[in-house]
């Protein structure tokens, strides 16, 4: 045995029932393989259990007290036995042999389970039982089952199976609790009984008569009667006498048995009911307490049971639900759905001041509602020839239709929205991630009312709640439509999203269910309503989901849609769920039941209400639907017969038209490759079409090229199936858009990498989305597609393929798109997808696109084009109409000739060049342009807007402001700032710009007097270079620093003037560093004077505005290049200065330092002061004064001027 097929012990996935086994399992694998592998330490043992067994089992074995202990070589303790009986301690549940013995005397065949493994299963519980080893223990094992089974009531069981009790013991429990409950009976006063007298007329007989014979002295139900087997004279029936013959009476049903009906025509009964007993097999008897008046008129509640309506009779004297027969064989006939039928039960039931027990023909459960009330499931008990249906106490006061008590008045409450029981859903929020503060987005005023009349409904329904304060994350608000016209709010969470870590939870694939649904024959579908909004959110989640409103801040109680962790947040809380059941299956919120027979199916059924109830899961009723062998699941069709393919995705392949040139042709033939393998003899088939796209061969359709194309199309029509769509599989959406048509097909690809078609589709565009530009319509395509296949994407990891190369750039986050496809990408903000770029050629949608027919399309966006509407109302400046910008906007030439290459995607006209960089952000919406959602000023009004946005002169910034806010037009940066130069109000109030006069420097005595420094940086390693300079020679010192605090100038002057001698003045400029306290206190002890320059704008330090300052420029990053400090020392010290042939070096250090370099020149010598740099007539580097520029990383000097 090797140690790859022990498999990793799964506890944390198993459950409490099954970890026993399992580890017993797990472990004796184990024990043989260190047999084979012949491990004798204790201490390998130890180790190779706990790297086989996993993770999971490492966590159970160091959170265990006492399991992992050290390993002492003195007492040679067993550290790997003490490891094992922990595991199996903690493995193995607390046993209760008389449990165990109740479970074996209840195991019985399974269907389908050989006699072998029935045999197996009883020998495995057996050991498990300890039914004793001497005869004495036998009987008292016996004796102590019998007394629990069949006596003790259901509290003292529960007692006596928390440990192993004595027979004795077990006889002395039942005693007290005999003794107990006497006592207790004797304590309760005993209620005093009442009659409830009912005056009714009878038409025949004395009172006490028997109804059969007329005799007195017996009841007409004694076998005494005579008349029992006398046939009746009069009407031929057997059963009474012809003078107690009542044929000529008014029977509530004509062909009634009842003879208590008979006695009495106005009483109606109710029958016996029989229910199961929880506390045993005793028989309990139950009455039912309705009590009919003389009154013909009678209240009826019209109710709803399994979806056919009953009308029923309020009961409030009796706790149980009666059907009569005709109503549950009406449910019969309108297929109610009803639920675990049966026929068994301890209790009898008899009617009011009767002690006739009524029959039972059988009981149901099912759902039942009144009108618009909740739905509530229960038990009916249908009564063999009963006359009314009757509604229990219980029953009716779930369904708010009985009160009990005083009714309050003039409060109305809201109860919140259910949500599930013990559930808080904590979102994991990436802390390197920055908050994002998003503005608000303006609601258009007709839509206020009823924003916040949804606001006010989620307030009262527990789902958002009001945010006080600061929040550091703010999204926006946006307002969508639904079908029915009604307002749905949403919200923008795209950068929210980037900060949301999602769980990773796998989404089951659809192969596993195809595994579970091989023998399904019934299906039921459970729809959740508004499923996300049922789970809390932990507070500490729901910062993050805080929007703006006009009525302020609010912020998320409740998992909501948008997050994009949100589905496998759902999945796998309904999984967690759902792990109890058997023959269930869900994806997301969509819950689908299954099973091979009816009481299969309706016992799993059973199960999940039972738990949906215990969690306070609320279903969406009207989307369910109940015991059906044909649903809809995933985009399938699942049936008892298998999956078939819904056949709203074959048809866009019935649109295709005949291609009328190679293009279409080529396109065609590449959509029936992709297929390929669903037709056969495709080689044949698409041999006429396949000569007629060569290049030699001219386009000509004929007979032929018609007869294969059809022939081609009727195949491809008559696909059976489709490929199963797999979550687990790549996925990939093809969509494209031509000027008349969208088109999208849907593709996975295999383990092999094959590619699988799952769905074709294909519409026309609309006379208002033909005039968008080509960008608009690619973008249209891919968010149609999306929403055209929201079922099988939605929660998965997609490629979202285009042959629009600017849509890769538009359809990222970061992106600024027009307002159009800002909207478009708002609803796709749920989704996880990677636009990626394909050429027209390899985009086999594009045959859908062009090759579908003109039908018109009831898909165009009206809302979304009024909201662009109100976005270009809002944008335009007040004094200039709308009309009158798409009056001028219509006679401008370059406007006019842009909106021509939008529409056609194409961009060589000259006279649209300015407006060629921003082609991707223009749009268009009737007659005006827009960049983004600025309107685009056509150039007769340009220069009324300028005057509008100068009005109170408010500068050249603030007007920039102004304009980019609302409008835009090419250039309108240089035109502001030419109207504003222009402005003569604005020239007299602005501040004169000469510079200050120049000061004079005294020059120095001598070296090292008058010194300069300053600091360079910071460098692309980020470090600094301290720079001294002699006033007198030139000659420089530098010092590179990591740091830039006063500690470390002071550091590195201290070593310099160590070496050089402390100078008189020193002259800094006014950084932080030489300002400080510190500093101050070193040169003062150090008796050096410092001076401080006067700072004006764009002047550096009057030393440094030298030759000096530009060789540190060009030569600075030598330091942290090549280490080569020293040489840039060098050459910036033995550089040729003014002061005759002196070198810096030699001034200061009075001797001349040899370098290699050539003899010096001769030079005049001039005055060392401080005067503005001298005009550059040649290539000579003296007297520059020098920026300092950072390009590429390096530090660069400017160009000359």
């Amino acid at each position: 045995m090797t140690e790859s097929v022990i498999k990793p012990f799964l506890c944390e996935s198993l459950g409490n029932a099954l970890l026993q086994n399992e580890w017993e399992k797990w472990l004796r694998a184990f024990m043989i393989y260190l047999e084979v592998e012949d491990v004798k330490s204790v201490i390998q043992k130890r180790t190779k259990l706990l790297h086989l067994g996993g993770t999971q089992l490492q966590t159970v074995a160091y959170a265990l007290p006492g399991a992992i202990v050290e390993f002492s070589e003195a007492d040679q303790n067993d550290v790997f036995t003490v490891l094992v009986d922990k595991l199996t301690a903690y493995f193995s549940p607390k046993q209760n042999s008389t449990f165990e013995r109740h479970l074996f005397r209840k195991i019985s065949p399974e269907e389908g389970e050989t006699f072998g493994k029935f045999i197996l299963r009883l020998r495995q519980q057996i050991q498990k039982c300890n039914f004793g080893s001497t005869k004495a223990e036998i009987e008292e094992i016996c004796f102590k089952d019998k007394i629990i089974d069949t006596w003790v009531s259901t509290e003292l069981k529960k007692k006596l199976l928390e440990k192993e009790h004595t027979l004795n013991e077990i006889i002395e429990a039942c005693q007290v609790d005999e003794e107990i409950n006497k006592q207790s009976q004797l304590m309760q006063s005993k209620p005093v009984p009442e009659t409830i007298h009912k005056i009714t007329n009878l038409k025949s007989g004395k009172i006490g008569d028997c109804g059969r014979c007329g005799r007195p002295g017996h009841r007409e139900d004694s076998p005494m009667c005579p008349a029992r087997q006398v046939k009746c004279s009069r009407c031929s029936r057997v059963g009474h006498f012809a003078r107690r013959c009542r044929t000529n009476l008014k029977r509530p049903y004509p062909h009634s048995n009842n003879k208590e009906a008979i006695g009495n025509p106005k009483r109606k009964y109710v029958h016996r009911i029989e229910n199961g007993n929880p506390e045993g097999n005793k028989t309990i008897q139950r009455n039912c307490f309705k009590i009919d008046s003389d009154e013909e008129y009678e209240e009826m509640m019209q109710c709803r049971i399994g979806g056919a309506d009953v009308s029923l009779v309020i009961d409030s004297g009796s706790r149980f639900n009666i059907i009569s027969q005709d109503d549950w064989l009406t449910l019969q006939l309108k297929k109610a759905t009803v639920l675990n039928v049966r026929g068994s039960s301890q209790n009898q039931f008899r009617g009011y001041a009767s002690d006739q027990i009524l029959n039972v023909i059988c009981i149901f459960e099912a759902p039942i509602s009144i009108k618009l009330n909740a739905e509530v499931i229960a038990s009916f008990f249908v009564i063999e020839k009963g006359r009314q249906s009757l509604l229990g106490r219980e029953t009716a006061t779930k369904l708010n239709v009985l009160r009990v008590g005083l009714p309050i008045n003039n409060i109305e409450f809201v109860p919140p929205f259910p949500k599930w029981k013990g559930v808080r859903v904590k979102l994991t929020i990436d802390p390197y991630v920055n908050p994002v503060k998003q503005p608000m987005r303006r609601i258009p005023v007709a839509l206020e009312g009823r924003v916040n009349a949804k606001l006010e409904e989620a307030y009262k329904l527990d789902i958002i709640e009001p945010v006080e304060g600061h929040s550091p994350w703010i999204s926006p608000m946006v307002i969508t439509f639904k079908g029915n016209g009604d307002i749905r709010i949403c919200l923008d969470m795209r950068q929210a999203n980037r900060a949301i870590l999602r769980e990773n939870y796998p989404l089951p694939t659809f192969e596993s269910f195809m595994t579970k649904l091989k023998n399904a024959r019934i299906f039921s579908r459970l729809d959740l309503k508004d499923a996300y909004h049922q789970l809390e959110l932990d507070e500490s989640s729901r910062q993050i989901t805080t929007f703006i409103t006009p009525r302020g801040l609010f912020r998320y109680k409740r998992l909501m849609f948008g997050i994009n962790a949100a589905p496998e947040i759902f999945q796998r809380r309904m999984e967690e769920l759902l792990a109890p059941c058997n023959n269930v299956m869900n994806y997301i919120d969509d819950v689908i039941i299954f099973g091979d027979s009816k009481e299969e199916h309706d016992k799993t059924l059973e199960q999940i209400r039972s738990i949906f109830k215990d969690n306070n899961v609320t279903l969406n009723n009207e989307k369910c639907s109940w015991e059906t062998n044909r649903i809809k699941f995933l985009g399938h069709i699942l049936t008892d017969k298998g999956i078939e393919v819904d056949p709203d995705k074959t048809e866009s392949i019935r649109l295709f038209r005949a291609p009328k040139n190679k293009e279409e042709t080529r396109s065609f033939l590449g959509l029936v490759t992709n297929v390929g393998k669903f037709i056969a003899d495709l080689a044949d088939l698409t041999e006429p079409l396949r000569e007629l796209v060569k290049k030699d061969r001219k386009f000509t359709w004929g007979p032929t090229e018609e007869n294969g194309f059809q022939k081609l199309k009727s195949v491809l029509t008559k696909i059976p199936n489709l490929s199963y769509f797999n979550p687990k599989n790549k996925t990939r959406l093809i969509a494209d858009a031509s000027p008349v048509a969208l088109g999208a097909i849907l593709l996975q690809f295999n383990d092999e990498g094959e590619p699988n078609i799952i769905a074709f589709a294909s519409r026309s565009l609309t006379d208002v989305e033909k005039r968008y530009s080509q960008t608009e319509k690619e973008s249209l395509a891919l968010v149609w597609a999306v929403e055209k296949y929201y079922f099988y994407l939605i929660g998965l990891e997609f490629e979202l393929v285009t042959d629009h190369k600017q849509l890769e750039t538009i359809f990222k986050p970061t992106s600024k798109p027009p307002a159009r496809i800002e909207r478009w990408l708002l609803r796709l903000q749920a989704y996880k997808f990677k636009v990626i770029y394909k050429s027209g050629k390899e985009n086999i949608a594009d045959s859908l696109s062009r090759l579908c027919e003109q039908t018109p399309s009831s898909c165009y966006d009206i809302k979304g084009e009024h909201s662009i509407l109100r976005i270009v109302e809002s944008s335009a400046p007040i004094p200039i109409s709308i009309s009158e910008i798409a009056e001028n906007s219509t006679i401008d030439e370059e406007i006019v000739d842009a909106m021509t290459c939008l529409q056609q995607g194409s961009w060589d006209s000259a006279m649209s060049k300015k407006l060629y960089p921003f082609r991707h952000e223009l749009s268009a919406i009737g007659a005006i342009m827009l960049r983004g959602v600025r309107i685009v000023i056509p150039t007769t009004l340009r220069q009324k807007v300028l005057v509008l946005a100068h009005e109170g002169h408010p500068g050249e910034s603030a007007m920039k402001r102004r304009l980019r806010s609302k409008v835009w037009w090419p250039q309108i940066d240089r035109d502001t700032e030419k109207f504003v130069k222009n402005c003569f109000d604005c020239i007299l109030g602005s501040q004169a710009t000469n510079p200050p006069p120049m000061k004079r420097t005294e020059f120095p005595n001598g070296p090292w007097i008058s010194v300069a420094t300053d600091l360079l940086g910071p460098l692309p390693n980020n470090e600094y270079i301290l720079v001294l300079i002699d006033y007198y020679s030139r000659y420089m010192e530098f010092k590179v620093l990591r740091s830039i605090t006063s500690e470390s100038l002071i550091g590195a002057c201290k070593e310099i003037f160590s070496r050089l001698g402390y100078p008189k003045q020193l002259r800094t400029d006014n950084g932080r560093q030489y300002i400080s306290l510190e500093f101050k206190n070193y040169c003062k002890s150090c008796g050096i004077e410092q001076l401080k320059n006067v700072v004006f704008p764009h002047k550096l330090t009057p030393m440094f505005d030298t030759t000096e300052y530009e060789v540190l420029k060009r030569e600075g990053n030598i330091v942290q290049v090549s280490g080569g400090g020293k040489t840039l020392l060098r050459n910036a010290n033995h550089l040729k200065r003014v002061l005759g042939e002196t070198e810096p070096a030699d001034v200061t250090n009075a001797k001349s330092v040899p370098i290699p370099a050539t003899k010096p020149t001769p030079q005049p010598a001039a005055q060392f002061e401080d005067q503005a740099p001298a005009e550059d007539h040649g290539n000579s580097t003296e007297g520059l004064k020098l920026k300092l520029v950072r390009k590429g990383g390096m530090w660069e000097p400017a160009p000359r001027c």
